[in-house]
């Protein structure tokens, strides 16, 4: 159990770090990140997908649960190929895309949270409230109330930046729930 935990734990790490990076640029400098937008979205994903390609393998060596990482990583590098390819027609498809993207990555943190809801019901719980309001954002760009791009774009940067700061606040609820199970039990009356 407590291999599971660190696998996600570092799986968070990384993520976050991507996360609030990639943020802070686009919020800092939207027109000349949206003019790259093909290159940045493509990087976003593959090294999205590298990640859970890497947690995959770390978790297959370890013998851990390591396919749907595996199948994620995969989606991810897939997303990226069509992405360098049919930059033109995306572009116009550009919020839908942003929002797919977020609503895939809360998807993807609703089944960390009914992980962790075995270990400790109350960390679970802030995971799937966490993804439920990436789905929401998620929901909210596929539908884009906005008129501009430039808007939808810097949106999608205080989103990273928000995903990045909760997976590191996710980091520490993963190793509370760690001490959690280290701690001995007295069962012995």
């Amino acid at each position: 159990m407590r291999r599971i935990i660190q696998y996600m734990q570092e799986n968070l790490v990384v993520r976050s770090i991507v996360y609030v990076v990639l943020g802070i640029l686009i919020v800092e400098n939207p027109i000349f990140i949206l003019k790259g937008l093909k290159y940045v979205l493509a990087i976003y994903s593959i090294l999205i997908g590298v990640t859970y390609l890497l947690s995959a393998e770390k978790g297959r060596q370890n013998e851990q649960p390591y396919r749907f990482s595996f199948f994620i990583g995969i989606v991810y590098l897939v997303i990226a190929a069509i992405m360098l390819m049919l930059s033109e027609t995306i572009m116009s498809f550009l919020p839908a895309v942003l929002g797919i993207l977020i609503l895939l990555s809360g998807l993807i943190q609703v089944k960390d949270g009914l992980d962790l809801m075995h270990i400790q019901k109350k960390w679970g719980i802030g995971f799937i409230v966490y993804s439920s309001i990436l789905i929401l954002l998620g929901t909210v760009l596929i539908i884009n109330p906005f008129s501009s791009v430039r808007v939808v774009f810097r949106m999608f940067g205080l989103i990273l930046i928000g995903m990045g700061v909760a997976g590191i606040i996710n980091t520490y609820a993963l190793s509370m729930a760690t001490v959690t199970i280290d701690v001995p039990t007295n069962n012995s009356k």
